[in-house]
């Protein structure tokens, strides 16, 4: 389950440069994006203060190596253009 929230981590990064990149990052969604940040920021940095707790940065390293994997086999899988891509992937 935390290897999602850090796959939700980059996907909401690449949705605004998507959006961005198309015109469409405007104030109300903005704002939207930006608490969503947030909360899953705040998540991922409880999940990595509790791994750090636990060991000694070994497990951080394999926690960021698997919501990166997981990141990239997501992507792998949606085959719609910029910004749909991003948004579905969300």
């Amino acid at each position: 389950m935390l290897a999602y929230i850090g796959a939700i981590d980059m996907a909401l990064y690449d949705l605004v440069d998507e959006l961005t990149e198309a015109g469409l990052y405007r104030h109300a969604l903005k704002a939207q994006v930006n608490r969503i940040m947030r909360i899953v920021a705040h998540a991922n940095g409880q999940a990595n203060a509790i791994l750090q707790r636990v060991n000694d940065g070994k497990r951080v390293r394999q926690y960021t190596d698997m919501f990166e994997y997981t990141y990239n086999e997501i992507q792998t899988h949606v085959l719609l253009k910029a910004p749909e891509r991003a948004y579905n992937i969300v």
